[in-house]
């Protein structure tokens, strides 16, 4: 087999720590600061999975669904400790605000981003900035440097409803220069 079947990785940013929500109806923005934490809508996506969700609240099942609040796990009812995935991130695109009365929310919470922090940034910026319009004009970059295309990493994220996209995607990579299978990770 070519591209073995794999656990999909939970992808939480290096300063960041994923959340599940204690009370149901809690917004991620709620729980991430109850945790002294901030939510960014961008990172749900990367949880957005039964594999991040079995991992953070034991579901009893997961399945698909559509809603800005999920991730998620239904609490009440026949259906409570069902975890529900948004299949339709562009109409129901993630949330950090949005919240159910019937389900605890699966968060990624970060740091905030300190004004100190901020700072440094922009001083770092401005000190490169200058000290690179300084510099003498110097040989095209492109010369020195060198590509190793059999040591790149690929990640293919793939959705189950399209198949035939994977499968072009793949042939794609087959027929690149240098391209090496072994070090190509499929997630869907």
């Amino acid at each position: 087999m070519l591209f073995p079947v794999a656990a999909r990785p939970v992808l939480v940013p290096a300063a960041g720590e994923l959340v599940a929500a204690e009370l149901p109806g809690s917004s991620c923005a709620a729980s991430c600061e109850d945790h002294g934490l901030r939510c960014l809508a961008e990172d749900l996506a990367f949880i957005n999975n039964c594999d991040a969700l079995s991992g953070a609240m034991g579901c009893r099942r997961c399945e698909p669904g559509e809603g800005s609040e999920q991730p998620a796990q239904e609490v009440l009812g026949v259906k409570a400790g069902r975890c529900l995935y948004n299949t339709n991130f562009r109409r129901f695109p993630g949330s950090c605000s949005a919240a159910h009365e019937g389900t605890r929310r699966l968060c990624v919470c970060r740091e905030p981003l300190q004004l100190a922090a901020a700072m440094a940034l922009k001083v770092t910026t401005t000190l490169t900035t200058t000290i690179v319009t300084s510099l003498p004009e110097l040989e095209a970059p492109a010369e020195l440097a060198s590509f190793h295309p059999e040591q790149l990493a690929v990640l293919v994220i793939a959705t189950g409803q399209r198949p035939r996209y994977l499968e072009q995607c793949l042939d794609s990579l087959v027929q690149a220069y240098g391209f090496n299978p072994r070090m190509v990770f499929v997630s869907q």
